[in-house]
């Protein structure tokens, strides 16, 4: 089962008033500390469009003089979500309306491919949906996110425009 509390991370809270006006979004971020040293790891996904290597050098350069005031020795780790991303929490399906996605329900005990349209407060709904296991397809599936036990990227070269 996906988790469900990225948003109340104090990491996440401080760094996307930051990034937000750089039109950029956090997917993700964590940080170890031993001793006086921490190592952050920062996903970054872009509002509209793809993500960029200048994306991640501008977020560097915004988010290392930040968490530095914090920590004497700071190693900073800014990257994208690549285009297989395993979702770990249930805010990644609003940032990825409209992609492609593969997940297996576990209430329905079967994997669905299909395009994320939009996510209620408790589900999320996919476009155009296949089931995997019998090869059924639809127009519009609901799958509440408690029976969503994995859930990635689905690249396909079709879907690029």
């Amino acid at each position: 089962m996906l988790k469900d509390e990225i948003r109340q991370s104090k990491l996440f809270l401080d760094l996307t008033p930051v990034l937000e006006p750089m039109g950029l979004k956090v997917l993700s971020v964590s940080m170890s500390r031993i001793d006086s040293s921490c190592k952050v790891s920062l996903i970054i996904k872009r509002a509209e469009g793809n993500e960029s290597v200048d994306d991640c050098a501008k977020a560097y350069g915004v988010v290392y003089p930040r968490l530095s005031l914090d920590c004497r020795d700071l190693e900073l780790e800014v990257s994208t979500p690549g285009i297989q991303r395993v979702f770990k929490d249930v805010y990644e399906f609003e940032l990825f309306v409209g992609r492609r996605c593969h997940l297996y329900d576990g209430g329905r005990k079967a994997s669905f491919t299909g395009i994320i349209s939009r996510c209620g407060e408790s589900s999320v709904f996919l476009s155009d949906y296949k089931n995997e296991d019998n090869g059924e397809a639809g127009e519009l599936l609901e799958v509440s996110f408690a029976d969503v036990n994995k859930a990635k990227l689905d690249y396909k070269w079709e879907d690029v425009h």
